[in-house]
């Protein structure tokens, strides 16, 4: 471990401890107290203000920060607070989960905090713990890839806050609500798109830390079932793989004689992995293969895609925090919303 990293955790752990607002000693002081250069000292408390744990003001010092970057310092946090801690922010549903959050909560007199964790678990526990030593009413969260959420679930079962996790819930003992997506309900809307269309040999294609290689989409099966649709295992591919390898794999995929003529995908990511993977092929988007990616973020010009519309969210559970002050905590059941938006000119004849 680098000097670096050894003293960015040192003060992390350290810094969670404290209230926010809280100045810290000069810089010079804690070079001693931790016993590393000043100049280490100031990368490493840089890299601290840039993440989030920390501020400096002009000629005032270093202050620990509020647990996400949109609460007003010197505002602190309240019981009437909820925060959304998301592993990922920008692709995928994360900006429409928060604008659900947040237009849900206001109907309650709620705030919400968004604290983005970047796939991290130790970043994740960070904010986790500094949302719990803010005072906060509750926490809507999901585990980042790869992690069990086991910890968190601990921490927050400790601090006796509730929570509600979302799509998938951690490996742990301690019961709360896990909001879950209708798969087949999306994939419903999906295939009768594409069989509006005219495409009748539709497959699945997923690259994500989340795909179960060689098992089948029971949303999809189910899908196809209810058209009388073939399905067949060759036209589906789960994998966990860089981009190259994955396009690759669903070129292949697609120059085989029995091909499937269209694709329902994981999300926009992947499909705009399908996209070249059709380009290689020698196949054209919507006139030799249709495609339907999901949560419309950053892939443009789609023939179809899923959006993910957490606007209107229910409530689904109410929590009192600490015995003392009752608190609506959100929440809440995800509404597919199905958007078609076709290329031009490329729509199936």
């Amino acid at each position: 471990m680098t000097v670096q990293k050894d003293l960015k955790e040192r003060l992390i752990d350290d810094i969670e401890k404290l209230p926010a607002h809280t100045k810290l000693p000069s810089r010079t002081e804690l070079s001693a107290q931790y016993y590393v250069s000043r100049q280490t000292m100031d990368v490493v408390i840089n890299t601290l203000c840039r993440e989030g744990y920390l501020y400096a003001l002009r000629g005032a010092g270093t202050y620990v920060a509020d647990p996400a970057a949109n609460i007003v310092m010197g505002g602190g946090l309240t019981r009437r607070t909820i925060g959304l801690v998301l592993p990922t922010y920008g692709i995928n549903i994360s900006p429409q989960l928060e604008k659900g959050a947040v237009e849900e909560a206001a109907r309650h007199g709620l705030n919400v905090v968004c604290c983005v964790t970047d796939h991290n678990d130790r970043k994740q526990m960070s904010h986790l713990r500094r949302l719990v030593n803010s005072n906060c009413a509750g926490v809507l969260t999901m585990a980042p890839d790869g992690s069990d959420g086991r910890d968190m679930a601990a921490l927050l079962h400790a601090a006796r806050v509730p929570v509600v996790w979302l799509l998938s819930k951690p490996k742990s003992e301690y019961d709360a609500p896990v909001i879950q997506y209708n798969d087949i309900s999306v994939s419903t809307l999906s295939v009768q798109h594409l069989y509006n269309q005219g495409y009748r040999r539709i497959g699945y294609v997923c690259n994500h830390i989340s795909a179960q290689p060689g098992m089948p989409n029971m949303g999809l099966a189910a899908a196809l079932r209810m058209l009388n649709l073939p399905i067949d295992p060759a036209w589906t591919l789960q994998m966990h793989a860089t981009d190259e390898i994955f396009i690759e794999q669903v070129a292949r995929m697609l120059s085989h004689p029995n091909r499937p003529d269209a694709l329902t995908c994981f999300n926009d990511t992947v499909a705009a992995s399908v996209y070249e993977a059709a380009r290689r092929a020698g196949l054209r988007v919507g006139a030799d293969l249709g495609v339907i990616g999901k949560d419309k973020t950053f892939t443009v010009g789609l023939q179809a895609f899923i959006q993910e519309n957490t606007t209107n969210w229910v409530n689904m559970a109410a929590a009192t925090v600490l015995g003392l002050i009752p608190v609506l905590i959100l929440f809440l059941s995800f509404q597919k919303t199905f958007i078609a938006g076709m290329t031009s000119g490329a729509v199936k004849a």
